[in-house]
């Protein structure tokens, strides 16, 4: 009875420990299919994309990231697609929620910078450049876009210095119409900066004594010797009226037309 106790006691103990393993295994499952369905979402917007279907593109990504919000690829191309769309204000929100999930996302952080100088926020465009090229300080398209945007936030010695780098980093056969027109830019903007006066302290007025000595010295102001009366000034007379022409028709003042639209901004890939 004793031999056959054991066995029994010992498979009882087996099954419990495999029922106890299946179910660790199994408990993650769920969650594994939600990504899988937001990695097909995912996969759908990227085929919309190819297509240059931007408007379904951007329902794919947005249908991901309902089902993974966490998803910092699905923003990035949520924000390309919003961007070719011209949506640039939610654009910039998508990259910058993909940089707060990653912010080793070079593809989002450029795109927030390019989308921010498209909307003539220079400042901001300029700093999300910069961060991007404290990590890809190759980039040569960065470096032109940080040299616009500090050029247009009226820094023009800091533009030039950036458009020196693009220079620098230019290496493209097909692009080296930009590198001339970089260098000349930086040209003009160094004799720009070196003409620009300096900024000079306010002159500080300091009131000067007045001395005894001084006082002494200025000669003495002798009375006025009296006038005889003037005699009384004759009554005016009257001037003729003359005939005055009608004044000139007033130039009808046309409404201001439309500022001419910007130059092209220099294309830079998006990807």
């Amino acid at each position: 009875m004793q031999s056959t106790a054991r066995p029994t006691l010992g498979l009882l103990a087996l099954s419990a420990t495999l029922a106890l393993s299946a179910a660790v295994v199994s408990a993650p499952r769920p969650a594994l299919a939600q990504s899988a369905q937001a990695k097909a979402a995912y996969d759908e917007g990227i085929r919309f994309k190819q297509a240059k279907d931007h408007k379904a593109a951007a329902g794919a990504f947005e249908r991901a990231l309902q089902l993974d919000g966490r998803y910092a690829a699905a923003w990035t191309e949520l924000g390309n697609s919003r961007l070719a769309l011209g949506q640039t204000d939610s654009a910039i929100e998508a990259f910058q929620s993909a940089l707060a999930i990653d912010p080793n996302d070079q593809t989002a952080r450029y795109n927030a910078a390019y989308a921010l100088r498209q909307q003539r926020r220079y400042e901001e465009a300029a700093e999300a450049y910069q961060q991007y090229l404290q990590r890809s300080p190759d980039d040569p398209d960065a470096h032109y876009g940080l040299a616009e945007s500090l050029k247009a936030a009226n820094k023009p010695l800091a533009a030039a210095e950036a458009f020196e780098a693009y220079a620098r980093t230019e290496k493209r056969a097909t692009w080296q119409k930009w590198v001339a027109k970089a260098k000349a830019e930086a040209t003009s903007l160094r004799a720009q900066a070196a003409a620009a006066p300096a900024p000079t302290a306010p002159a500080v007025s300091v009131p000067t004594a007045v001395t005894t000595a001084a006082v002494m010295k200025q000669p003495r102001q002798q009375a006025p010797a009296p006038t005889a009366a003037a005699a009384p000034a004759p009554a005016p007379v009257a001037a003729a009226p003359t005939a005055t022409a009608p004044p000139p028709p007033r130039r009808p003042r046309w409404p201001r037309s439309r500022p001419r639209a910007p130059p092209a901004l220099r294309p830079s890939p998006l990807a």
